[in-house]
Parts: C-alpha cells; structure tokens; sequence
C-alpha cells in the first residue's frame, strides 16, 4: 500500500486506523499510549529517525479494531498495553539488521506482537461455496 509524504518519515513508520469503529474500540487511547511510549505526538518523527506516528484513513480492519500499519504490517485488536512490547520489538528488529522486511517472520528479526490477523469469515454461504446467487433462484 504505497503512501505519499512531504517530508521525511521514521524508519517505522505507525499508521493507526481512525474510523469510527477504531474509536468505539479505544485508538485514541493506543495512540496516546504510543505518543506516551515514543516521546512524541501524532505527525511527528522521533529525532533520531526511527519511528513516524500518525493517523490514516481506514486499514479495512473493522472487524478488529483497534488496529494499525506498521510498514505494511497489520496489528490487530491493539490495547495500550501492547504498545511498550510493540516499540521494543521494533526496536530490537532495527538493532538485528536495520532493515525493515515484511510480512513478518520469525528468521527476519524480533517477534512482533498483535502481528496477527485472525480469520472473520464464519459461516459459508454463495460466495464462498463457487455458485452464484442467481444460480440458486
């Protein structure tokens, strides 16, 4: 998912999803917790380039939200106590090799915590199954 920027951002760069369900959910509350944890506010870099903080538009993870981008990688169902575990792991992949590589796994550095996203789809029905709705009329 490519974004645009103006201005230099952080080697990882956090994007949380803010939507309505997200706030319902409590991002307000993980965004503070990773203002409180990186020492900056939402839209600013920390000074030695390592982490951007910010908001964007919607991940398409409603179904569990709280959540987040960190360079293309989803964090799901995020609590503010997640984050000091978040930023150490981060932290520690950046220490292993400086690179930042995605999707996560496990021989490309530290473990990223609520790195998960869980499968929704419960029940199958016509769109699922191969046939379509028309087909069954």
């Amino acid at each position: 998912m490519p974004f645009f920027n103006r201005k230099p951002r952080g080697r990882y760069q956090i994007r949380l999803s803010k939507t309505p369900i997200s706030y319902i959910n409590g991002s307000r509350e993980v965004a503070c917790a990773f203002e409180a944890e990186l020492g900056l506010s939402l839209g600013e870099t920390t000074p030695d380039g390592a982490f951007t903080l910010e908001w964007t538009s919607d991940i398409g993870m409603a179904d569990q939200e709280p959540a987040a981008l960190v360079n293309g990688m989803v964090l799901t169902a995020l609590a503010p106590s997640d984050v000091p575990s978040i930023v150490a792991a981060l932290r520690r992949r950046g220490q292993d090799n400086g690179l930042t590589v995605y999707p996560q796994r496990a021989a490309q550095g530290a473990p990223v915590p609520k790195a998960t996203v869980r499968q929704s789809l419960v029940q199958r029905g016509p769109l699922l199954q191969g046939r379509s709705l028309a087909a069954q009329a």
